[in-house]
C-alpha cells in the first residue's frame, strides 16, 4: 500500500476528526506508513482554504510529506491572491 497522509481539522465535527483518527490506526496496524496531521485551529472548510496562504501549517506538511517520497522535490504551488 502507498504512504498515506491523513489530515484533520481541530475543529471539525468529532465524528469527522475520529474518522481520520480510526483510519490512522487501521493502517498502522496494517504496516501501512502513515503520518496524520492535526491542522490547528481549523474547521472542515478552513483546513483546505486556509492552505493558499503562507506559512500555513497544513501545506507545510503536504508539501514534507510529498517531498519525502518523491523522487525529486515537488514544487509549491503558486499562491492565490484573494
Amino acid at each position: 500500500a502507498p504512504p498515506f497522509l491523513v489530515v484533520v481539522a481541530e475543529r471539525d465535527m468529532a465524528n469527522l476528526r475520529q474518522q481520520g483518527e480510526r483510519a490512522r490506526d487501521a493502517l498502522k496496524a496494517k504496516g501501512v506508513e502513515v503520518e496524520f496531521h492535526l491542522a490547528k485551529g481549523k474547521t472542515h472548510v478552513t483546513e483546505f482554504t486556509d492552505a493558499a496562504a503562507d506559512g500555513d501549517a497544513t501545506l507545510e506538511a503536504i508539501v514534507r510529506f510529498v517531498e519525502a517520497r518523491a523522487s525529486r522535490p515537488a514544487s509549491r504551488p503558486a499562491r492565490a491572491t484573494r
